[in-house]
């Protein structure tokens, strides 16, 4: 915004500084109104005239700093963002004791849940206050002040953030590793020990740390005798650390996932660490890693195919080419949980951004054939692809649609042979295996409505909501209600006359 110049330009007998000091007044007035137009506007025009007139903004760094400071317990990101672009430009020039409430501002700050683009910007000003204040201010005064503010929300943000601003120099790097270490080891919180462990991740993704031994001694350790909820953090410490040494730490992760049966889950957890945040990293050992990931894929803990289906997921969207023959030939494998596994891997081969799916269509058939799969586990497997896929963009299923129509329907049938009854001593506890096909079944079809109806028999779908709106399942009679006011919508006089029948099965 160009206004503030004509406003200067229109009171040339005052001196530019009291015009200037006029305006900032207003400004900083209006970033503490409701209106977010109104807020941003001023926050932008705050920081385009402290680039513009720098002198200025020199001199008036600690009355500026004092009032926009307070935006940083607004909930508009947009203005946090602006606030903090502000704040790092002016610190620098600021008095010690402005920054001292700067900072607890900062750390304030960090106890909400902040984003990526927040923590890019906070880092800096924390820095800023630590150079300027550096006989005042340790790095390990900072870990321990931002580690009072950290909650199981807000722990990855603290532990970006701390990781971030404690390693300023190369030389305090062993010193703080050597900190962390001993907060894992002695400190009974364990809040702290997460946040511990965490810290150490981001810093061994930026750094190589397979020369500190007193860390890699206590991870193989942790690995076996940590708590079960704090195992997953060492899991997701160690799988950071890879991202910084790949050649020494994926074969050691690799080896465990091997050999060492009670460490499986942990080490899939390591490994999804590296997938996302290093994926071509990898990618260089997928010839290594897929027969691994198949061994491990048939087992009956959904959590760990999960994870599985996530890496080889990230692994074809990388570069499809070397390996999608061997996913597609697994999809026929004789084991119904390794079918299972590389059927849900299509989940996360199929992303949300811009990506080449030349090789994802022509495998895409032989996804689809695995609805006529006798396994439950696998059915369930591909509707939750499917129901992914057509939540992204339904338009890509077009060219199957009829077909995926004709596959889906029978699945909403409630099976009786599928209905257990386990006897638990002196009661009986039923379980109905196919309570998840029917539910994903109706979720998919929800989906493709919307963009597809002129693919599918509606018919027959209205005929089947008659038996969905009576199921036992509470999200298959949900789903069927919403399937029954979409149908209202695009034809409105022809499905009033559906009636609950007086039982589930057709």
């Amino acid at each position: 915004m160009k206004a503030y110049q004509s406003i200067l330009a229109s009171q040339k007998k005052l001196p530019i500084e009291k015009r200037l000091g006029f305006l900032v007044e207003d400004f900083l007035l209006m970033t503490h109104k409701i209106a977010r137009s109104v807020k941003i506007t001023a926050l932008n025009t705050l920081d385009s005239m402290c680039e513009k007139y720098p002198e200025f903004s020199k001199k008036s760094a600690n009355a500026i700093i004092k009032d926009v400071s307070k935006t940083l317990k607004d909930t508009d990101y947009q203005a946090i963002q602006l606030t903090l672009k502000i704040l790092s430009n002016l610190s620098p020039s600021a008095s010690d004791a402005v920054l001292e409430e700067l900072l607890a501002a900062m750390f304030g700050l960090c106890k909400s849940v902040v984003i990526d683009a927040v923590v890019d910007e906070a880092v800096p000003i924390i820095k800023n206050i630590a150079s300027h204040r550096k006989g005042k201010m340790t790095p390990e005064a900072i870990s321990e002040t931002l580690s009072n503010s950290c909650t199981e929300k807000n722990i990855r943000s603290v532990a970006t953030i701390t990781a971030r601003v404690v390693t300023l120099k190369d030389e305090e790097t062993p010193r703080m590793l050597e900190f962390y270490v001993k907060t894992i080891s002695s400190d009974a919180n364990p809040l702290k020990q997460k946040l511990a462990y965490m810290i150490i991740g981001n810093i061994g993704i930026k750094k190589d740390l397979q020369k500190f031994t007193a860390i890699n001694e206590l991870i193989d350790k942790q690995l076996l005798s940590a708590s079960e909820e704090m195992k997953i953090n060492v899991a997701i410490c160690l799988g950071n650390l890879a991202v910084g040494n790949k050649d020494y730490y994926l074969p050691k992760i690799m080896d465990k996932l091997k050999g060492e049966k009670k460490l499986g889950y942990l080490m899939l957890v390591a490994l999804r660490e590296v997938a996302v945040l290093d994926n071509e990293g990898i990618f260089k050992c997928a010839k290594d890693l897929l027969p691994i990931l198949k061994l491990q894929a048939n087992t009956d803990d959904d959590g760990n195919r999960a994870i599985i289906a996530e890496i080889i997921g990230k692994l074809l969207t990388i570069d499809a080419a070397p390996i999608v023959k061997e996913v597609t030939a697994n999809l026929k494998d004789k084991a119904a949980n390794v079918r299972a596994t590389y059927a849900l891997s299509y989940k996360y081969w199929y992303g949300k951004g811009k990506q080449d799916l030349t090789y994802f269509r022509e495998a895409f058939p032989q996804l689809l054939e695995l609805l006529k799969d006798e396994n439950v586990k696998v059915q369930a497997a591909v509707l939750e692809t499917l129901i992914h896929i057509a939540h992204l963009n339904p338009i890509n299923l077009r060219a199957y649609a009829v077909k995926i129509f004709a596959e889906a329907i029978p699945l909403t049938v409630f099976k009786k042979n599928l209905v257990k009854i386990v006897n638990l001593g002196p009661l009986d506890h039923r379980i109905d295996e196919g309570e998840a096909v029917r539910e994903g079944a109706y979720i998919l079809l929800d989906n493709m409505l919307e963009e597809l109806n002129d693919k599918m028999e509606l018919p027959m779908l209205a005929d089947r909501l008659t038996y969905g709106l009576a199921d036992e399942s509470d999200e298959v009679q949900a789903t069927s209600q919403q399937i029954l006011a979409k149908l209202c919508r695009l034809r409105p006089v022809s499905y009033t006359h559906l009636t609950l029948p007086t039982n589930r099965e057709v």
